[in-house]
């Protein structure tokens, strides 16, 4: 089975989360407490990375689980993340191990785990209720120590028993929701929730309900008339993991209903480096127990419900102590018979710990436990430096000012480099229009290795009245803008400066880089600033050439564009990238390029000794895959790629 659980049999590895990253601080429950997720009915197809979910809290890079409650694949589960998130529409991180279903008897959900450091709880911290959609599952990853002192519970919170229904029908009442779908009026099995007794055909019933099942099917009814109790249900290592079943209601006549159906117990995920438990009371995901039948008088009785089954309780952890007894999971009795017909009891439910290194105490039902390597605390296989964000799987570091960039290991990445853009060209005392300022040098690289190294990484400034500074990284250096022309000829640079009036020569551009200033063919006027994907003037006398659009960011951006060059009254704009616009109008400098894209600024007309508009800076992002970097090859040489 396909399945992302950490495990050392996953399909998927989840071992670089692990047991996460404590972003969300420390837990202290210290007055009772119903935990409040994040959460939806989702559905999505097993190969994809779309997962249909509505909620406004979902966030990039928050942990989710996602499970399948009831209906196809029920109990199926896995461990995800979010890689983004649009209104209706979870984009995740890895491939969907599983298909989800949400539509009719199917109730697929998906919840965000918190990622604590240490978890203490002293009080009573309680899951959410099953709601038929979403809810009954209380979750958690603490990369610290967990402590129990007070109480954990998912009882009664599981799949949800129904009120029996009166009337003189001689048809079976209400049988608890369970597996395979809500509730319906039948004494058979609704996967593990139990069938309902028979109403009578007169004033009382005939039969009273079953238990519910788990880890066994639930125990029917006594007396004749009477439901079967609900299926055996999800597994022992809880790779499959379900809530208790419900209990089927008693039967009723015309003076009453019989009684309703109970709950199952809900599931309780923790995953934590450690937990200790050592509280007077514990972890309970039991089920409820059925309510006892009726005698009315006459012959004629209201009779009782069935137990509801217990939960399912995962734990993986490198260390437990769990003490004697502190975590139960059993079924409810059925409801007390009148005239010899008795509700079922309902099964118990599931708890399985995989653990490291030791593993102490015991659990009602008896615990079953799988001593697993895989549950290390997970190393760092991710770079720092700059500003770090995650799209797609990829993790992207982005420099807006000079820094350091960490590589933990050999890797591969993907980096742009862009340098400052040089200024505009300025006024002089006699009338001057200055050329646009040429675009920062420009180097993409898709593919370039690294070591266990610090990289020095430098961010070029815009010029100011000069040409831009050069940005570096990892051994390549994109050469600053060149300034453009002031009663003279561009300077040469990444992309070379525009020519400033009178048809003085635009500055080169630097090879590979970028391309030069544009000489203007009208005296009077200043040549546009060359861009990373295009010379000066080639869009129209005075344009900034174009800069190039990569995605690297995680979206489309386009970075190095040419400043506009002074154009006597006509518009000069910058080239797409950042490029500054040129003067417009006499005695007016030209806009400064965009920080952060390598802009040229935009040249000035003036008679006065007025400068151009300042270049704009160079950044400089690196991406890769997600945890790839100094991550140790497979027996057979290659990556093996364990991703966040």
């Amino acid at each position: 089975m396909a399945q992302r659980q950490f495990r050392s049999d996953d399909t998927s590895s989840w071992t670089s989360v692990g047991f996460g990253s404590g972003e969300d601080g420390s837990l202290n429950i210290t007055g009772n407490t119903t935990e409040s997720p994040i959460d939806s009915s989702c559905s999505g197809t097993s190969g994809t990375t779309s997962l249909s979910a509505t909620n406004a809290s979902f966030a990039t890079g928050q942990v989710i689980l996602i499970h399948q409650s009831r209906g196809t694949g029920e109990g199926t589960w896995e461990l995800n993340k979010i890689a983004s998130y649009t209104a209706g529409t979870i984009t995740t991180l890895f491939d969907l191990t599983n298909t989800y279903t949400d539509s009719g008897a199917s109730q697929a959900q998906v919840r965000v785990l918190k990622q604590h450091t240490d978890v203490t709880i002293s009080a009573t911290y309680t899951a959410k209720a099953w709601d038929g959609n979403v809810g009954g599952i209380l979750a958690f990853l603490c990369n610290g120590t967990t402590t129990v002192t007070g109480t954990v519970t998912a009882s009664g919170k599981g799949f949800l028993g129904h009120a029996g229904h009166s009337g003189g029908d001689d048809l079976p009442s209400y049988c608890g929701e369970g597996t395979t779908g809500a509730s319906a009026k039948q004494s058979t099995a609704n996967g593990n929730g139990s069938g309902a007794g028979y109403n009578g055909g007169g004033e009382g019933g005939k039969g009273a309900g079953a238990g519910g099942g788990n880890a066994a099917a639930g125990t029917a009814a006594s007396g004749g008339d009477g439901g079967a109790g609900g299926l055996e249900r999800g597994s022992a290592s809880l790779t499959d993991m379900v809530f208790g079943g419900a209990s089927g209601a008693g039967g009723g006549g015309t003076s009453g209903a019989g009684k309703s159906g109970v709950n199952g117990g809900g599931i309780i995920l923790i995953i934590t480096k450690d937990i200790v438990s050592s509280s007077a009371t514990g972890v309970y995901l039991n089920g409820t127990a059925g309510i006892a039948g009726q005698d009315l008088g006459g012959g004629h009785y209201l009779y009782g419900s069935g137990g509801g089954a217990g939960g399912s309780c995962l734990i993986k952890c490198q260390t437990g102590v769990l003490g004697t007894t502190k975590i139960t999971a059993t079924g409810g009795a059925g409801g007390a018979a009148v005239n010899s017909h008795g509700g079922g009891a309902g099964s118990v439910g599931r708890i399985h710990v995989d653990y490291l290194t030791s593993l102490s105490g015991s659990t009602t039902p008896t615990l079953d436990s799988t001593e697993d390597a895989t549950l290390t605390t997970p190393a760092n296989y991710n770079a720092v430096g700059g500003i770090i964000t995650e799209v797609a799987g990829n993790r992207i570091h982005t420099f807006n000012s000079s820094g350091d960039f960490v590589s933990p290991g050999n890797g591969t990445i993907e980096s742009l480099i862009v340098a400052g853009g040089g200024s505009g060209g300025g006024g002089h005392t006699s009338a001057n229009e200055g050329g646009g300022g040429g675009a920062g040098g420009l180097i993409y690289d898709a593919s370039s290795s690294i070591t266990e190294d610090t990289y020095t990484v430098t961010i070029g400034a815009g010029g100011s009245n000069a040409s831009g500074g050069n940005s570096s990284f990892n051994s390549q250096t994109a050469i600053g803008g060149g300034r453009g022309g002031f009663n003279s000829v561009g300077s040469a640079g990444g992309s070379g400066g525009g020519g400033s009036h009178d048809r003085q020569a635009g500055g080169a551009g630097t090879a590979g880089q970028g391309y030069a200033g544009g000489t203007h063919s009208s005296s009077g006027r200043g040549g546009g600033g060359g861009g990373a994907g295009e010379v000066g003037d080639a869009d129209g006398e005075g344009y900034g050439g174009d800069g190039v659009a990569y995605s690297i960011s995680g979206a489309s951006v386009t970075y190095a564009g040419g400043g506009g060059g002074c154009n006597q009254g006509s518009a000069a704009p910058g080239g797409d990238g950042g490029g500054g616009n040129g003067a417009t109008s006499l005695n007016s400098t030209g806009t400064a390029g965009t920080a952060n894209r390598g802009g040229g600024g935009g040249g000035s007309w003036a008679n006065d000794d007025r400068s151009g508009g300042n270049g704009g800076s160079g950044i400089v992002i690196i991406s890769y895959e997600a945890n790839t970097i100094g991550l140790p090859s497979s027996g057979g040489g290659a990556f093996l790629f364990n991703m966040i």
